[in-house]
């Protein structure tokens, strides 16, 4: 059904990562490239947190000779995919922590900011499933539905993240930090 929708509304998507409900992580995009995910068809269903991410930066860049206009958020994003099995949304165990460890590591490669402020929600973006469009989800809507669930998420990278930093410094090791707009 999501397929027949989305080629109806001629949508097309991709991500950095998909995760499975196995835990599974496959790397579908590398990170270093545009994958087109949390993205909207039209300007203005982007949230005022989503257009932050271009605000201050050029509208377009060149790319292989052509001129792209970047306010989309796909410029600016690594997006993983979850899956979940039922049409709530919930995630299973072994697919929530391989998303979280997955958030880690990239934490660990790229100085992304705070990942309670730098985490977000497909929702969060586009307000995906709060636009009234006729069959539409939020998105991941377990989170969106139990933003509990969702806060918990985002303090476990931190602490994640903290923890790594910490046994780094301790070793004397510096992070690693590569261009990457947050």
């Amino acid at each position: 059904m999501a397929f027949e929708r989305n080629a109806h509304n001629e949508v097309y998507a991709s991500a950095n990562y998909i995760v499975g409900m196995d835990g599974e992580t496959i790397e579908y995009v590398p990170p270093e490239e545009v994958s087109y995910q949390g993205g909207a068809v039209a300007r203005k269903w982007y949230t005022k947190d989503a257009e932050r991410l271009w605000t201050g930066k050029a509208r377009y860049v060149s790319y292989k000779g052509n001129s792209l206009d970047v306010w989309q958020p796909y410029y600016w994003l690594i997006g993983v995919e979850i899956c979940h099995q039922k049409i709530d949304g919930q995630f299973t165990a072994d697919a929530e922590y391989a998303v979280k460890e997955l958030c880690v590591k990239l934490w660990q490669r790229w100085d992304m900011g705070d990942p309670v402020t730098h985490i977000w929600r497909h929702t969060d973006m586009t307000q995906k499933g709060l636009r009234g469009l006729k069959e539409e989800l939020p998105c991941p809507r377990w989170w969106v539905e139990h933003p509990e669930e969702y806060e918990y998420f985002k303090m476990y990278v931190k602490a994640g993240i903290c923890d790594d930093q910490d046994r780094r410094n301790a070793r004397g090791e510096r992070g690693r930090k590569d261009d990457f707009y947050s």
